[in-house]
């Protein structure tokens, strides 16, 4: 029988600052001596967490509402989890991101409006 799989599970309405998602990560992998900056975070994915946990995914629900003051950083931790979604595939096996409010209307997003096209054919 095969372990879980571990997840890093953020939830943006309690990320209100760099620091708070570092202490998140932190707290969430037990690993105490993490350093808290961006480039132990890169670090953190691509070895470490494997290391203690094997394989893990990143689910961040009500992104949009995390470091609302903080919008270049976030977009530099999001950078960080996609680089690594690419170049440890074997080891992050995805990154899932929700938001609290729709992105797109319904009548203007293009996932939707791509099915609909399919369907027409």
């Amino acid at each position: 029988m095969s372990k879980p799989v571990f997840t890093l599970h953020f939830d943006g309405a309690n990320v209100r600052t760099e620091a708070d998602f570092h202490e998140a990560v932190s707290e969430q992998t037990g690993i105490e001596w993490y350093g808290a900056n961006l480039d132990a975070f890169c670090a953190m994915l691509v070895s470490v967490i494997p290391c203690a946990w094997g394989a893990f995914r990143i689910q961040w629900d009500q992104y949009d509402l995390s470091m609302p003051h903080e919008g270049q950083r976030k977009t530099l931790i999001l950078g960080i989890i996609k680089k690594a979604e690419c170049h440890v595939p074997d080891r992050m096996l995805g990154a899932r991101l929700t938001f609290s409010e729709p992105v797109f209307e319904p009548w203007d997003d293009p996932f939707v409006r791509s099915q609909e096209a399919r369907d027409d054919e």
